[in-house]
């Protein structure tokens, strides 16, 4: 009778078995898991995939065998430019700052290159960085020469500018070139070279585009002196008006009409037109009217922008921002009138209805405290007498025109506690998860009191008034 245990299937059977057991004592034994688990992380990061995740790991494997494997990496041609940035900077994070100080060495050109980008600040290597770059730069096949193109701007490196100007007119409508050529045209709008506007026009004129290159383009047409500034100012107010436009290029065209080198009365009426545009019920639409608003703040006469600001249209607008803007505004331009008063009680005896939204009867308090010195009815009257600094200079009442105050740092702690007695502050609306039935208690009873100050307010304005500023 023949042994059972001699069968070809038994004998085939044990042999894997123990190939098995054999193979996970030797993966086991040196930790063939681990390495596997660094050199695919590693790999990762070089290739800039993943960047993130890879990255996280990697501070979590053993130090030493994770620092190897980045070395290794260097010194292959393996990888991107960009990715190796990425090695490059977990090596720091590991103090291995000579490996990376002699990475410019590094036979690898992609290694190089990494290295060049992050050293363009440092002048003991700038010949070197230099060169590296303005070889990246003609190299037209290589990968992220947009990098390359961000070290010669840092470096002012105007030797680039034929290059640039080459790579712009080359590949200014290529769709795979948006990323490269919006680096290029922010070194241009750098460098200003003679003559550059009108091939610049030719690009943000170019509807077949990617939004963010005409964006790029129409930014960088802002500054250059040479910019048919007329044919600019007429496309920005196209886009700016254009419903079916992207929304973010729609939102850079309305900015752009504010800056002084593009503001003209046909632009200004354009912005005003989007701010008070009734259609406003979907966010987007009512966060390009408070562009639209921020953009009139940069050009637009003063004395208009008060005026604007009492429109009803905007005090009883659906977009919170904007009606914060609103308090703001008058607070800033020092709109002293029986118009603006009435609107900031209105503003403060508005309901909460979430965080974000406390802005407004915040800012509404503080602005008639502004105009009038009058304080809250807190019991601590004498901590409110100091009136806050007058705003003289045109251009810094534009830069803080909208600018919010409750939580800048020149409001006093008085003040901030007393807000706090009327409005919803962080530490109360912990409690909407927390107790929601405590919160909406609460919220109520600090609007009751809103109500009732801004009641007493609306009393007091005629005495104010009649009062000398």
């Amino acid at each position: 009778m023949s042994n059972p245990l001699k069968h070809p299937a038994v004998t085939v059977g044990g042999v894997a078995i123990v190939a098995f057991v054999v193979g996970l004592s030797l993966w086991n034994q040196f930790d063939l898991g681990t390495k596997w688990t660094i050199a695919e992380r590693v790999d990762d990061l070089a290739n800039a995939k993943h960047i993130e995740a890879a990255r996280e790991e990697l501070m979590t494997t053993p130090r030493g065998p994770t620092i190897e494997a980045l070395k290794d990496v260097l010194e292959s041609d393996d990888g991107t430019p960009w990715g190796k940035v990425q090695v490059l900077q977990l090596l720091s994070r590991f103090k291995e700052s000579r490996a990376v100080r002699r990475s410019l060495e590094s036979k690898s050109v992609t290694t190089q290159r990494a290295t060049a980008y992050l050293r363009q600040t440092d002048d003991s290597v700038a010949p070197q960085v230099t060169k590296i770059a303005m070889e990246w730069l003609k190299d037209q096949g290589s990968v992220d020469r947009r990098l390359a193109v961000m070290i010669l701007r840092t470096m002012d490196q105007r030797a680039a500018i034929p290059d640039l100007i080459a790579i712009l007119e080359a590949e200014g409508n290529r769709k795979e070139s948006a990323a490269m050529i919006i680096r290029v045209l922010d070194a241009l709008g750098h460098f200003k070279p003679a003559g550059i506007g009108p091939k610049v026009m030719a690009l943000a004129s170019d509807s077949s585009l990617e939004p963010a290159v005409r964006n790029e383009a129409m930014r960088v047409l802002t500054y250059l002196e040479d910019t048919p500034r007329e044919d600019l100012v007429k496309i920005l107010m196209e886009i700016a008006q254009d419903e079916s436009a992207n929304i973010n290029m729609r939102k850079n065209a309305v900015t752009l009409l504010g800056r002084s080198a593009n503001a003209t009365p046909a632009a200004w009426e354009v912005l005003r037109k989007i701010v008070l545009d009734p259609n406003n019920s979907e966010l987007r639409q009512q966060t390009l009217q408070r562009a639209a608003l921020w953009a009139l703040s940069s050009s637009y006469p003063l004395d208009k922008m008060g005026e604007l600001l009492l429109d009803r249209r905007l005090v009883a607008h659906p977009y919170f921002g904007i009606r914060t803007d609103v308090a703001c505004g008058i607070a800033h331009l020092r709109v002293r009138s029986r118009l603006s008063l009435q609107i900031l009680t209105e503003l403060l005896a508005e309901e909460d209805q979430g965080d974000l939204l406390t802005n407004v009867p915040r800012e509404a308090w503080l602005g008639f405290w502004t105009l009038t010195g009058m304080h809250s009815g807190s019991s601590r009257p004498e901590l409110f007498r100091r009136q806050p600094k007058q705003l003289t200079d045109d251009e810094a009442v534009r830069i803080h025109l909208f600018s919010i105050s409750h939580s800048h740092p020149s409001i006093s702690k008085a003040q901030a506690d007393a807000l706090d007695e009327f409005t919803m502050s962080v530490k109360d609306n912990d409690l909407r998860r927390s107790d929601p039935e405590e919160y909406r208690r609460m919220r109520a009873e600090k609007h009751e009191k809103r109500k009732a100050i801004a009641q007493m307010y609306r009393a007091e304005i005629e005495k104010i008034l009649a009062k000398k500023d």
